[in-house]
């Protein structure tokens, strides 16, 4: 079966939206994380991802914080963004 980049991005937001909630961390009512938090669950130093978003090589990032974050990235945009990453 070949799923197309928006079938395993979705997939794979749903698993970090579990995921961040398994884990007691902050995720807005729109599915928004914090970087700290999105790093974290790429796998990935927070330094690495700020450099990212600074560099404007990231998933688009929201000013609007919440839960005590400075930016924020939507988890379905974070998970789009890593499945256009992907080699085959």
């Amino acid at each position: 079966m070949n799923e197309t980049l928006s079938d395993r991005a979705l997939a794979t937001a749903r698993l970090w939206a579990e995921a961040a909630r398994e884990r007691g961390w902050w995720i807005s009512p729109d599915s928004r994380v914090g970087l700290r938090t999105a790093a974290d669950l790429m796998g990935l130093s927070y330094g690495t991802v700020r450099n990212l978003v600074s560099e404007g090589k990231f998933a688009p990032t929201y000013r609007i914080g919440g839960g005590g974050h400075q930016k924020t990235v939507r988890l379905l945009e974070l998970a789009e963004w890593l499945e256009q990453k992907r080699e085959s």
